[in-house]
């Protein structure tokens, strides 16, 4: 028998599946706006589409006016115009610099969730990204759309097959099934024994994602997120310790992956290399071949086949010193206020993305 203590809060699923008739009644304007902006580019990406392509470009567009009216409508104080000014021009002139859209998709999504409820975000997103997600599978499934089979070397077993199952890549494929895990734990937060139910089968069915993808980074990055929120919903307390640990990771992932391509040598070298799938060699080739501005400047001219994966050092040298200070200092000081009110759920979240970051570009997702 499942007892009250093991359940937490009794009817927590059904309360979080819906929203209430008196959070429907106050929805104003701007919040319609906003979630109309957030679905359009949730959705645009949750389908698989990429830039060049007229849907993603529709899809962008779209989002781009729902958030400028969803900014008109809207009232700042004025310290927060000064400061979204600020981030304004800033990001505008690293994207004038580089052609990148993240750091203003970046912008767009900090000014625009002003007055907006993160958890009504949250089930916005896990409804898109459910039906993205397994509506993307079902298609493949049914024959539909067509899959990228890629040929690699993996597992000590030469080259296998990996599968889309409909996604742009692999990778792409495995990362979307985390993402959905972390949709799904911050709109339910099961706790007690549904939260090791729940983590057990949403293994399970990483598991079997990883089965088609046999993506190594997204399935590694998936045990790291479920590792940290099982522990800090088990925990009773979070001691001054375990703080100072959890504040931790974000300098640790930084600074190894800005300062450990450029100062590890020899063995030690070649030991992270290998176990980061030669990120460091590839980071490397840019921190060493590339200026550090403080308002970004594009990538120099690169080896076939030379990328920047890591988040960290194509922040620094994409969007330049200043951008890249007040993206760490906001994540620095946000962990201290999640720590502070004892928010375990974004805690984990911001875990698992911080230690992302080191092999993937997921800086501004």
């Amino acid at each position: 028998m499942i007892k009250q203590e093991d359940i937490g809060d009794v009817g927590w699923m059904e309360r979080t599946l819906k929203f209430t008739l008196q959070e429907k009644i106050n929805m104003n304007w701007e919040e319609l706006f906003f979630y109309l902006f957030f679905s359009s580019l949730l959705f645009t990406k949750g389908i698989g589409l990429i830039e060049g392509q007229r849907l993603y470009t529709i899809g962008i567009l779209a989002g781009a006016g729902f958030w400028v009216l969803k900014v008109v409508l809207t009232r700042y104080s004025p310290a927060e115009y000064f400061v979204s000014a600020l981030l304004g021009v800033l990001s505008f002139v690293a994207f004038l610099n580089t052609g990148e859209k993240g750091i203003l998709f970046f912008f767009m999504l900090l000014l625009g969730m002003k007055d907006i409820s993160v958890k009504k975000v949250f089930k916005l997103g896990l409804c898109i990204w459910t039906f993205t997600f397994f509506g993307i599978i079902l298609i493949h499934l049914l024959g539909i759309s067509n899959d990228l089979i890629l040929a690699h070397d993996k597992l000590g077993l030469g080259h296998i097959l990996r599968y889309s199952l409909g996604f742009p890549h692999p990778n792409v494929l495995q990362i979307s099934y985390v993402i959905f895990m972390m949709f799904f734990f911050y709109v339910f937060q099961p706790k007690g024994k549904w939260a090791w139910i729940s983590a057990g089968l949403l293994f399970i069915g990483d598991c079997y994602i990883f089965l088609y993808s046999v993506s190594y980074t997204g399935f590694v990055l998936s045990v790291v997120y479920l590792i940290a929120r099982c522990y800090l919903i088990m925990r009773k307390n979070i001691t001054k310790f375990e703080g100072v640990c959890i504040q931790m990771v974000l300098p640790f992932c930084a600074l190894l992956s800005i300062a450990g391509p450029v100062v590890f040598q020899g063995k030690l070298f070649d030991i992270f290399n290998k176990i980061l799938n030669t990120r460091f060699n590839l980071s490397r080739y840019f921190l060493t071949h590339q200026k550090i501005t403080l308002f970004g400047s594009p990538l120099v001219d690169a080896p076939r086949h030379f990328v920047i994966d890591c988040s960290y050092v194509s922040c620094l040298l994409l969007y330049g010193v200043i951008l890249f200070a007040f993206i760490m200092a906001a994540y620095f000081f946000m962990i201290r206020r999640y720590l502070k009110e004892d928010r375990r759920e974004e805690l984990a979240i911001i875990i698992g993305i911080l230690v992302w970051k080191v092999i993937i570009l997921l800086l501004h997702s």
